[in-house]
């Protein structure tokens, strides 16, 4: 199946979007402030890493022998998943927790812009027949129950909206797990979802392992994986405010991003004050003790 006009139009608006907010957002004005852990957000936490995971779960799930097929998944997991993960990230800006707001907020349409560049490679990768099928408008058929019949501009949409989706949800447990942090980190993020998603029992039987074996589609797989973990880790580079749950696993430290903030902040100084000469006073971030890095 050729590349549905849809594609295109979800792939050039990833790509805009992507390209602004890397030319022209933020540079990560990161919150540096001791903010402590309340039972409400690490509740809300977990619910949201949880609900994600669920939605990434959904398409290996249905694609295993004897499992559900994807419509029935549709209405009792996918939709509930979406709309309680949805309710989570409202109840984080309405009970004013702008950490987990942040990491969810910038997590999804960040999540959602990588998934362009995925979706590029992989479009490259199915002209040059080296992936076997043009997956979104194989999930839209899926998704409907209609997986026998040509694909329609109805459906067309439904499987875009569903690859997008679940590209916002790995933003999401990305952005909440790792949060700020270097943007390699989001190339091993991406790369070791990427290897459990492709050799997952029921990708194996949906894609045929064996045309992999032979065409090299399982190299052009890690390859969009690849692409979709480094414009991840940009963005979220320059757009996460907050460190995550692993930040003393992947990227740098609470200490050393204080430090590289006052570096940056040194530097907008003087480029807008080239007639003074000297160094500004640089802020004094205090730790309490028993507190963590917000």
């Amino acid at each position: 199946m050729p590349p549905a006009p849809i594609e295109l139009v979800f792939l050039a608006t990833g790509v805009a979007v992507a390209f602004l907010a890397f030319l022209y957002g933020s540079t990560r004005t990161l919150c540096t402030a001791c903010v402590r852990n309340s039972g409400c957000e690490t509740f809300l936490t977990a619910a949201a890493l949880l609900l994600a995971v669920i939605v990434l779960g959904v398409l290996p799930l249905a694609l295993a022998p004897g499992m559900p097929d994807l419509v029935i998944l549709r209405g009792w997991v996918l939709l509930p998943a979406l709309i309680v993960l949805s309710l989570v990230g409202i109840a984080a800006h309405y009970l004013a927790l702008h950490r987990l707001a942040n990491r969810m907020t910038t997590g999804l349409w960040v999540g959602a812009a990588a998934t362009a560049f995925l979706d590029a490679v992989r479009l490259v990768g199915f002209e040059l027949e080296l992936l076997p099928r043009n997956m979104p408008r194989v999930f839209g058929c899926l998704l409907v129950g209609a997986e026998r019949m040509p694909p329609t501009l109805t459906t067309d949409l439904i499987g875009c909206l569903f690859q997008y989706g679940v590209g916002a949800c790995a933003g999401v447990i990305y952005t909440v797990l790792v949060g700020a942090s270097r943007w390699w980190g989001g190339l091993v993020y991406a790369l070791f979802l990427g290897a459990i998603l492709l050799v997952t029992s029921g990708t194996i039987v949906a894609w045929d392992v064996g045309y992999y074996a032979r065409h090299w589609g399982l190299t052009a797989g890690l390859v969009a994986y690849g692409v979709f973990g480094v414009v991840l880790g940009l963005l979220a580079e320059r757009h996460v405010k907050h460190e995550g749950l692993l930040r003393l696993a992947v990227g740098v430290s609470g200490a050393e991003t204080v430090r590289r903030a006052t570096v940056t902040d040194i530097r907008v100084w003087r480029t807008k004050h080239p007639e003074r000469r000297g160094r500004p006073k640089e802020r004094r971030i205090r730790k309490t003790e028993g507190a963590e890095w917000g």
